[in-house]
């Protein structure tokens, strides 16, 4: 189970059906939804035969978060579809109403233990770089909290949030935090991780391999920054290569239970998910272990389960293909009893409490992975071996030149599909 890039990820949405996990209005299932900062400067597919992204999680039309009153406008194939569209996206906003918590992703661990935005083309308006705005405070200074490559966020000389030059005034941090639903009820979070930064996560609680006191102090320095200018809610977005035995080394897995991470979080009056992987092994592992026992007993809100990417492009030659995200696993696959599945992830937290599985949210993907040609079309396609000459069908996160091949001479330009 495993993703091309953080970018991916974010789009997924956690929803409590399987364990008929509720939020306290109307005992509604919650919903939580990510939303990637990339979106608010690249929201464009121009096809071109230079560096070129596809921008935009959802494929037509582009857009941005509503309540960004300027900026460039929304373009589709170098067209400009609406001049506003970020302040009138009535499809987001519909989206909104239906959601418990939104959020805002992905923030970077550094070695110290802060944390930083990690795009400031997107994140930040030019106001934010002023003395009382949101990277300009002193503590937001002292923790290099909008810093990027250990330089500071620049604004190109714009002076004001009118001036757009390079879209750093697109202020997409600023916008996600005002932005609601009717009922005023939106939980704003931040997440931090994701399949990116899936290696420095550790970071967050230790250095030199070891869990070290600044580092947690640092992290949660940040954390009540933040939630001083709005933010509500912490995801960690907590993953590993070999999901099934790399979690055993998880210094940031044994910090929050041991050091008590997920009480201090909670004692700072914010909200706390953890979204990990759904590997069966995985989650019956930090049961035994009694890391997931601890976290729930120190207040952890939710746990998100990754049920989705169970299969794609990076199962790589040789493997068969698979189901991206399925409710059971079907007995032909020829991936036999380690067949991924809601179904399994599920019976693994079975021990649990009703009230410990009514935090746990299963995970469902409002993305698709697009297909691979060359390969048997008995079956239509399904656990049909993967070999040299099956090919990726480009996404719609791909850049335009990325290459198609399984065994790219470059991996770093492999399309991800």
């Amino acid at each position: 189970m495993k993703k091309i890039t953080g970018v991916v990820a974010l789009v997924a949405i956690s929803i409590g059906s399987a364990f008929s996990a509720t939020s306290s209005e109307n005992n509604k299932p919650y919903v939580m939804a990510y939303y990637p900062n990339y979106v608010g400067y690249m929201n464009n597919n121009t096809i071109s035969s230079s560096m070129a992204v596809a921008g935009h999680p959802i494929a037509v039309p582009s857009y941005v978060i509503p309540g960004v009153t300027e900026g460039y406008p929304a373009v589709d194939n170098n067209t400009i579809v609406i001049q506003h569209q970020s302040t009138e996206n009535k499809h987001l906003m519909s989206a909104v109403e239906g959601l418990s918590a939104l959020a805002y992703g992905f923030f970077q661990p550094q070695s110290d233990g802060t944390i930083r935005f990690n795009d400031s083309w997107s994140d930040f308006k030019n106001s934010d770089l002023k003395s009382n705005g949101l990277c300009g405070e002193s503590e937001a200074k002292s923790l290099k909290l909008c810093y990027r490559d250990g330089k500071q966020p620049f604004s190109r000389g714009a002076q004001s949030d009118q001036q757009c030059w390079g879209n750093v005034c697109y202020g997409g941090f600023d916008a996600f935090i005002k932005l609601n639903n009717s009922h005023k009820s939106l939980q704003h979070y931040i997440s931090i991780g994701g399949w990116t930064y899936r290696n420095i996560m550790d970071d967050l609680v230790a250095e030199n391999n070891n869990i070290q006191t600044k580092n947690i102090n640092n992290f949660l320095k940040s954390l009540s920054y933040l939630k001083s200018r709005g933010v509500q809610g912490v995801d960690l977005d907590i993953e590993f290569d070999n999901s099934g035995e790399g979690y055993q080394t998880s210094l940031i897995f044994k910090a929050l239970a041991e050091n008590q991470i997920v009480q201090k979080i909670k004692a700072m009056g914010l909200q706390l998910s953890i979204t990990i992987q759904s590997n069966p092994k995985l989650l019956r592992g930090i049961i035994s272990n009694g890391w997931l026992l601890s976290w729930f007993n120190q207040g952890l809100d939710h746990l998100n389960l990754m049920t989705y990417d169970f299969h794609g492009a990076f199962d790589g030659v040789g493997a068969s293909t698979g189901f991206h995200s399925s409710l059971f696993a079907l007995p032909n696959s020829p991936y036999g009893k380690n067949e991924f599945s809601v179904n399994k992830a599920a019976e693994a937290l079975s021990s649990l409490t009703k009230e410990q599985r009514s935090k746990v949210n299963i995970g469902i993907p409002s993305y698709a992975r697009s297909a691979l040609t060359h390969i048997s079309n008995e079956n239509n396609g399904l656990f049909q071996k993967i070999t040299t000459q099956t090919q990726i069908v480009p996404g719609d996160l791909d850049s335009t030149y990325c290459d198609t091949s399984l065994t790219p001479s470059n991996p770093a330009l492999q399309c991800s599909g």
